[in-house]
């Protein structure tokens, strides 16, 4: 657990380090395996459920028991997911299996087609069903890397949903799992794969237009839960954040992504703040956030009010030093003018994005540093002056 502190100078405070939950790696095992068969089986239907694709779906048990077993151990969240949690979950992971059953389907039918079509027209093959077994054959060669990067691609998803590795954020199915219209969601994603199933050992007729119908009606549903996310922050910010944390390491700092003080009526406020980092003398420390608009729309001072709430908590943090410099990075948009009276006011440090080939050195190179990454470094950690704690009725206002 020694990775979640930063180190610090002797005499001074902790800071907000981050308390870390055990995977449940049986549950997600489950998820993913019951997912995978309720979301899949709707496309074996809709092919013809040919017997090849069941067996070479057999890898499917080790394969995912190998990719749970690599995934690490502990990951930051407020509490461990609920059961409910899981039962959704595996809801969610219903999508992706189908998603990719949808296009092996396709495949399968397309190359049986072919031969249909040329038997009649030509008189070759002189067997009609040769094709089905080049088919099958094919699906060998289809399911395998489908099941490798459709198991990878859900896991890395059911783990973002269940365990978000976020500050202050839990489950994103512990809001959700109290309402109805969630529930339904779920049952139409389990629905015709739990269908579908019974008639397979019950021996019923199911048609691959039947087959079809249900796993449509599943996908649409999956991907209502598929899509759920556990925080607001968009792929590029992530890229932005990650450059950030590179640059000011290569730069003297220690930085702790998504800090979390431990404290349940702070980490709640820490929700989504992107990067806390202090200088390893201990002579300066920033809390900051990375945001963006869509093209063309200002930032609003709502950014600034929540990065100075931020602070605020991380201050309460910290008895040695008290002073916590807040950095709002805008990656695109321009502030607007009640966001910058703001910042101006309080004394947040409003630094306007760094370009691409910044963002793509901090990521890649960040040891050594071109003029302009070193620019934009400087940019954030620019010596100011304190943040202030307005009195009691600005908050109130804020």
């Amino acid at each position: 657990m020694s990775e979640l502190l930063l180190p610090l100078p002797a005499g001074t405070s902790s800071p907000p380090a981050r308390e870390a939950v055990t995977i449940n790696r049986p549950a997600l095992i489950a998820d993913l395996l019951l997912g995978y068969v309720l979301g899949m089986l709707p496309a074996w239907f809709m092919a013809g459920r040919p017997p090849g694709a069941l067996r070479a779906s057999a890898i499917i048990i080790p394969l995912v028991v190998l990719i749970v077993g690599k995934v690490k151990a502990q990951r930051i969240t407020t509490r461990r997911p609920l059961a409910g949690g899981f039962v959704l979950g595996a809801a969610a992971a219903t999508f992706v299996p189908a998603a990719f059953g949808l296009f092996w389907a396709g495949c399968h039918l397309l190359i049986v087609s072919i031969g249909w079509w040329l038997h009649r027209m030509t008189g070759w093959p002189a067997r009609p069903d040769s094709f089905a077994r080049a088919a099958e054959l094919a699906d060998w060669l289809l399911l395998l890397p489908i099941q490798i990067s459709g198991i990878a691609v859900t896991l890395r998803n059911l783990l973002e949903q269940l365990y978000p590795d976020r500050a202050g954020v839990s489950s994103v199915f512990e809001g959700v799992r109290r309402a109805k219209s969630w529930h339904w969601f779920a049952i139409a994603a389990t629905a015709p794969g739990l269908l579908l199933a019974v008639a397979l050992v019950a021996h019923w007729r199911v048609s691959s237009g039947m087959g079809a119908l249900l796993l449509i009606v599943a996908l649409l549903a999956g991907a209502q839960l598929y899509t759920l996310s556990a925080t607001t922050r968009q792929p590029r910010e992530v890229a932005a954040t990650s450059a950030i944390e590179g640059l000011l390491r290569s730069s003297g700092y220690d930085v702790l992504p998504a800090p979390r003080s431990g404290r349940e009526d702070i980490d709640p406020v820490l929700a989504d703040l992107a990067l806390y980092a202090r200088k390893r003398d201990g002579s300066e420390s920033l809390a900051i956030d990375v945001v963006s608009t869509p093209s063309g729309q200002p930032v609003s001072w709502n950014a600034g009010v929540s990065l100075w709430t931020k602070t605020l908590a991380l201050q309460q943090t910290q008895e040695a030093s008290r002073d916590i410099k807040p950095v709002l990075v805008v990656l695109d948009g321009a502030p607007e003018e009640r966001l910058r009276e703001f910042t101006d006011r309080y004394s947040i440090r409003v630094v306007e994005g760094p370009e691409a080939s910044v963002i793509e050195e901090g990521l890649l190179r960040p040891a050594t540093l071109s003029d302009s990454a070193r620019a934009f470094t400087e940019r954030l950690t620019t010596s100011g002056p304190p943040s202030p704690e307005p009195p009691a009725g600005r908050v109130a206002e804020a």
